[in-house]
């Protein structure tokens, strides 16, 4: 167990959406995780949803976290979420937005702050820019739990499920995730199952996408448990990442509706 507690967090080199070349660091106070953003194509019309993951500091964030967004309809601040940590050390947080009907290609920046102190991700100068059916972008790292939520609504059944995203770095992976439903006391282990050929249903986006990243899903059993702790390793090539949620692990509240 506490090889998981404490695993640490594989970085890869930091790669940029655009052309444009990136030497220039994000400030630490503040960077882009993970973008995507993906068209669906449901009812015979389109929508576009794209979700921000950021890392930022709270405290020299002021816990305030903001996507600088125009979707084609001109510019926009998008409040980002906290979804768990204490407050003090960085935390992941997250937007979402969505486009009905006319999708665009979306371009971006991220700032956190307020008052006289502002920080600021903006590539370098150059701004992010993705595309409206581009699936999703990992901006650090090789595996990243892009499903993950603090709060799980369910009927009265006992699963929980959720999706990873990773860099398809060989055709032969495995994808682990340690969970524990008593606070650690035991552990259990589940595996993810790649998501097929398209990046989410009624979508046209591959899988693997442009940016050679896959979509995976995985189930745990929840038995009767209230919350479920969790972390994911991802092994190819002889190596394995973790995502552990900066080694605090991830922790979702598990609710059932009657």
């Amino acid at each position: 167990m506490s090889r998981v507690c404490h695993a640490l967090f594989a970085a890869a080199a930091l790669t940029v959406l655009t052309a444009a070349s990136a030497t220039a660091q994000a400030d630490p106070a503040v960077s882009l995780l993970y973008a995507s953003s993906v068209v669906t194509h449901p009812y015979h019309w389109d929508t576009q949803g794209a979700q921000f993951d950021i890392v930022a500091d709270p405290i020299a964030c002021a816990d305030s976290v903001v996507v600088r967004l125009d979707d084609g309809s001109g510019w926009t601040d998008l409040p980002a979420k906290r979804l768990d940590g204490d407050g003090k050390s960085p935390s992941l947080y997250r937007a979402h937005h969505s486009i009905p009907y006319t999708p665009h290609d979306l371009q971006f920046s991220i700032r956190c702050g307020t008052g006289g102190t502002v920080h600021l991700d903006d590539n370098g100068g150059s701004g992010y820019f993705l595309a409206a059916s581009a699936g999703g972008f990992l901006q650090r790292g090789n595996v990243h739990n892009a499903g993950f939520s603090p709060t799980y609504t369910t009927g009265p059944g006992t699963t929980y499920t959720g999706s990873v995203v990773l860099r398809n770095l060989a055709y032969a992976k495995q994808v682990r995730i340690v969970y524990s439903t008593d606070g650690w006391r035991t552990v259990q282990e589940a595996y993810a199952t790649y998501g097929g050929p398209s990046w989410a249903y009624y979508s046209a986006t591959p899988n693997p996408n442009r940016f050679g990243l896959e979509q995976w899903y995985f189930t745990l059993d929840l038995g009767s448990a209230a919350t479920v702790d969790y972390a994911i390793s991802y092994t190819v090539a002889g190596v394995t990442y973790w995502d552990n949620n900066f080694s605090r692990n991830y922790r979702t509240t598990v609710t059932r509706m009657p």
